[in-house]
């Protein structure tokens, strides 16, 4: 092998290391235990384009249902459970948009929403209500909607009412959970626990990180979390949409989830 052939292996190896250290900063694992129950939570920055924050829908469109391995496998590096769902027409309880388009109207829950400050600055996130039920909502200059959850905190104080966006008092008890929050800095914190806690104590933790704002999805035997080629919290059924974050060379090549490479890595199931 050439001197000129090593230099190139040697510059390539480098930038896969860069790489991977950017998208390391990007995205960020912490395992906690709050009470005896362990949390998963995902720490991602938004001042980056190179991230790419978005629903994902089943593979089979909306009113199918897909594996969380299976969603995995279509090139996310963060895939969480999103929506609630009816689970006999599988059809999502939210709203979903992507690039500024209706592509399902669900009509209640609140919602994640993101929109683009400037070309090379990144995203900024918030959560917004949705009250009740088959209502259509103006979400302004939201360009990525997911919908159907329920709020947990504003302004860094909890403040939960499902029948409000059009859910159970039911839902209130101690379930397994999933779940977004925002930081002070505009982190998104994605969140799931197999443990079961009550939405309120869901609602502590994430204020117990610094999130100021908190939503949760569905949870049950619907919660999961994948994470870079592992599964950390595997889900007890398929799911109809997920909320799914790309970094650099995972993101899909346009808006359209199915259109996502992919994926190199194999799906594992992290060990109980």
């Amino acid at each position: 092998m050439g001197k000129i052939t090593q230099t190139l292996f040697a510059l390539a190896g480098l930038a896969t290391l860069a790489n991977s250290a950017s998208a390391a900063a990007l995205v960020r694992l912490q395992t906690r235990v709050f009470g005896g129950k362990t949390v998963h939570l995902v720490r991602v920055s938004l001042d980056s384009d190179s991230v790419l924050v978005q629903p994902m829908i089943a593979k089979g469109g909306v009113g199918s249902s897909e594996s969380l391995a299976s969603m995995a496998n279509r090139g996310a590096k963060v895939v969480l459970t999103g929506a609630f769902f009816d689970t006999k027409s599988l059809q999502p309880m939210g709203d979903i948009m992507i690039g500024k388009k209706l592509l399902h109207f669900g009509g209640r829950g609140s919602a994640l929403c993101l929109r683009r400050v400037r070309d090379g600055e990144g995203w900024v996130a918030d959560i917004r209500a949705n009250d009740g039920i088959d209502r259509h909502t103006d979400w302004g200059k939201s360009e990525i909607v997911l919908a159907g959850g329920i709020r947990l905190l504003a302004e860094g104080e909890v403040m939960i009412n499902p029948r409000k966006s059009g859910f159970s008092p039911l839902l209130e008890k101690p379930d397994p959970r999933a779940g977004v929050g925002i930081m002070p800095n505009g982190d998104l914190i994605l969140a799931a626990t197999k443990s079961p806690v009550s939405l309120t104590e869901w609602a502590q933790i994430f204020k117990s990180v610094g999130a100021v704002e908190a939503l949760n999805y569905d949870g049950g035997s619907s919660t999961g979390l994948y994470l870079d080629g592992k599964v950390l919290v595997a889900p007890g059924r398929k799911l109809t949409n997920a909320l799914a974050v790309y970094v650099e060379q995972d993101r899909p090549e346009s808006t359209k989830v199915s259109k996502a490479p992919a994926r190199r890595k194999p799906v594992a199931v992290a060990k109980k």
